[in-house]
């Protein structure tokens, strides 16, 4: 229950608050401040002033104790941050889009697709390909044949 002022006659209740059995999510960050996280089993989110993350991770709170917060209070059970805490080599896939315009999406580690105002990369492992106004550039000479890739028509 808040108060504002001390004056109990303007009370409101705030609906959430992390506690051992809703924690607050792995990657947020400690200050709260100028950003905002979401976390929902393998799903996370992330917004700040830089653009947005959103990216699949295996939930580590259900290997390390079933979900339970053992008494780390506000912590929310998250222990030490971990670097690359937006999805690092722990996200499966992940979809940044960036302030100034560009987005970048990841499967896997090797797996990416880019595309900004001046143009777009698709790229595996070391092979890519750039689409640019006028211009289709290739790190090796193109191979031609059938797709080997399933469509996505969902």
């Amino acid at each position: 229950m808040l108060c504002p002022v001390g004056d109990i006659r303007q009370w409101m209740i705030a609906p959430f608050a992390p506690n051992k059995d809703f924690k607050r999510p792995e990657h947020a960050d400690d200050s709260g401040q100028d950003e905002e996280s979401y976390q929902l089993d393998d799903y996370r989110a992330k917004q700040t002033k830089e653009g947005y993350d959103n990216w699949l991770q295996p939930d580590e709170s259900k290997k390390e104790g079933g979900g339970q917060g053992g008494g780390q209070g506000g912590q929310g059970g998250q222990g030490e941050k971990k670097k690359g805490h937006t999805g690092g080599d722990k996200a499966v896939m992940k979809t940044r889009m960036n302030k100034d315009g560009g987005i970048t999406h990841r499967v896997g580690k090797d797996a990416r697709v880019a595309a900004a105002k001046d143009g777009a990369k698709i790229r595996m492992g070391s092979d890519w390909v750039v689409v640019t106004k006028g211009k289709i550039i290739f790190s090796q000479p193109p191979i031609l044949g059938k797709d080997p890739i399933k469509n996505d028509d969902k």
